[in-house]
């Protein structure tokens, strides 16, 4: 199943895809890229909100 990525902006600058997911996978990172692609950013943040610790369940990308 895609995983429906939907961003945050923030400071019109950094897209930040929220999720609540057992684990991240290589198809969340591909979303992602996708999604920054489509809107001319360089880099973003996915946050996985099912983590043990919000520092476990950041996700740096970077096209």
């Amino acid at each position: 199943m895609m995983p429906n990525l939907v961003p945050m902006v923030v400071a019109n600058e950094v897209p930040v895809f929220p999720t609540c997911v057992e684990s991240l996978t290589a198809l969340h990172t591909a979303a992602a890229l996708a999604r920054l692609r489509q809107g001319g950013w360089n880099r973003g943040l996915i946050l996985n909100f099912h983590s043990e610790t919000m520092l476990k369940g950041i996700k740096r990308v970077v096209l």
